[in-house]
């Protein structure tokens, strides 16, 4: 079902820093914080308003490890890890709990 919300205001920031200690390893690092809220939303005469946007979760956070072995002739192995989390938010104008991304 496509729905016009209205009316809705997003204001947020994000960052991202990577660390490079040696030529072989990598530190990133990601954050994000948004604030996005209905100003107006209505739907069939019912006030909707103060139900979340779908889709916008107030935090995103993550970060990796990146290190390069050289294998001489035979190239550079890569291994990585990565770790991230969102925060809570809703796939529906609904904010039902079948559709809570959480």
């Amino acid at each position: 079902i496509n729905i016009n919300a209205g009316k809705s205001r997003n204001v947020g920031v994000e960052l991202e820093a990577t660390y490079v200690p040696m030529d072989n390893l990598r530190f990133d690092f990601t954050m994000a914080y948004q604030d996005h809220k209905y100003v107006e939303f209505e739907l069939g005469g019912q006030d909707l308003s103060d139900l979340t946007v779908p889709y916008s979760p107030k935090w995103k956070v993550g970060g990796g490890i990146t290190y390069d072995a050289a294998l001489g002739n035979a190239g550079t192995l890569t291994m990585n890890t990565t770790v991230a989390y969102t925060s809570r938010s809703f796939m529906s104008v609904f904010n039902s709990l079948r559709t809570d991304m959480n």
